[in-house]
């Protein structure tokens, strides 16, 4: 449930899960992290302004943290198992697009700058860890997987036109591709 500043509900979402952990940039969008029905599973979701659903992708470990960009374009998950834990980058499609693994370490908090490219990691034994994310060229990969698969669909339902259109809307945003 999200509240405006005289306590009105914006939006309501419920998932058959219990959400661990939350982001928001306010009622455009809302980033959460569940624990999911097996051991040592969880996942990841994002609501749009309307309290739908936009994506959820399922992930191992149990939620600690997440944090989401002001741009809404990077969420971070802080996720745990019984011995180490696990640092997943998603991008605004809920695609998950960089990884780190604490192999014998428990991470415990999780910071995200504004801007997403600085994200601080703290971990049981006291280690404090700053990241500096260079994640451009990874989601420009990304972005470029999903235009061509978004045209192929289009071509698939008989429409051309409207596949060449995405191309070329894809190559005016990145040229060099």
């Amino acid at each position: 449930v999200v509240f405006d500043a005289t306590r009105r509900t914006i939006l309501t979402h419920r998932q058959e899960s219990p959400i661990e952990a939350l982001a928001t940039l306010g009622p455009e969008r809302t980033a959460f992290a569940c624990r999911g029905d097996a051991d040592n599973t969880g996942g990841v979701g994002c609501i749009g302004q309307d309290g739908g659903l936009l994506w959820f992708t399922e992930l191992l470990g149990q939620p600690i943290e997440l944090a989401i960009s002001a741009s809404g374009g990077v969420v971070a998950l802080l996720a745990t198992d019984t011995t180490a834990g696990r640092l997943v980058f998603l991008s605004e499609d809920g695609l998950p697009v960089w990884d780190i693994d604490y192999d014998e370490a428990r991470p415990t908090g999780l910071s995200l700058s504004p801007d997403g490219t600085q994200v601080a990691v703290t971990l049981r034994d006291g280690t404090l860890a700053l990241y500096e994310l260079q994640l451009s060229s990874r989601l420009s990969l990304l972005s470029n997987e999903i235009a061509l698969s978004e045209a192929r669909r289009t071509v698939e339902s008989g429409n051309l036109g409207a596949a060449l259109k995405l191309l070329r809307e894809r190559l005016e945003d990145a040229p060099g591709d």
